[in-house]
């Protein structure tokens, strides 16, 4: 089960905004399940990604993680280009962790 939790927008000058967020899995099980799963079927990537901003400016709008163990957390960290005012949203997706969502104000 994912969680996003810490969810803040800094203002850094002009319309660049740092988006920082901690995603964690709060389930029984890391999401790969099975540490000896190694087959094709067996390993998800965790995808995270930020949508709203009229630019991204880091390298990666899509960060992948090889999964979170279970009670285990990753730092998150953007730069991204956005009107004050502005919704940004960060979604956390697994195919085993679920979906979860996040929204800030700029």
């Amino acid at each position: 089960h994912l969680e996003l939790v810490n969810v803040k927008a800094e203002a850094m000058g002009g319309d660049v905004v740092r988006v920082r967020a901690d995603v964690i899995n709060t389930g029984k099980l890391g999401t790969t399940v099975l540490k000896g799963a190694t087959g094709y079927h067996a390993q998800y990537p965790l995808r995270l990604y930020i949508s709203g901003a009229e630019e991204i400016l880091n390298r990666e709008g899509v960060k992948e993680f090889s999964g979170l163990d279970a009670l285990e957390s990753q730092k998150l960290e953007w730069f991204v280009r956005a009107k004050p005012g502005t919704e940004l949203t960060i979604t956390a997706t697994h195919p085993k962790g679920g979906v979860a969502k996040a929204t800030v104000n700029v």
